[in-house]
């Protein structure tokens, strides 16, 4: 069960690593926390079954004791899902609002560059006809 704590540890450093705000890293770390308690129940469980005693350890896995600290363990991690949801929606929403301004912008150059064009003819025509352009 060592394993699975370290993996758990380097998954935190990770996502720090990656620029996870540290509240939400404080969610994982608390959900992290609750399921190593839960390893020593599961432990006993094991512990249980090894001895023969599969009642013990049938209502130690399958009792509302364990499904109550997979709710405990469940929380933190539905709220960091949630937040990196909202986080990516602000971003894809901010990311799309920046586009829309950008095209705004090349449809108007586009437009002033298009008048600009249009305007220039006229001045060549009357200067090659030798006449002034203005």
């Amino acid at each position: 069960m060592a394993n699975q704590t370290e993996l758990g540890d380097k998954a935190l450093v990770r996502l720090q690593d990656l620029g996870v705000p540290a509240e939400d890293l404080a969610l994982l770390d608390k959900a992290k926390q609750l399921s190593d308690d839960l390893i020593a129940l599961e432990e006993e469980a094991f512990k249980a079954a090894e001895t023969g005693d599969f009642d013990t350890a049938r209502r130690l896995i399958f009792g509302p004791a364990y499904d109550a600290e997979l709710e405990k363990i469940n929380a933190p991690i539905a709220e960091f899902q949630r937040r990196v949801k909202e986080r990516a929606g602000a971003a894809v929403a901010e990311a799309s609002n920046n586009a829309d301004i950008a095209m705004t912008i090349i449809n108007v150059l586009t437009a002033i560059g298009r008048m600009n064009w249009a305007n220039w003819p006229v001045p060549l025509r009357r200067c090659a006809a030798g006449r002034s352009p203005g």
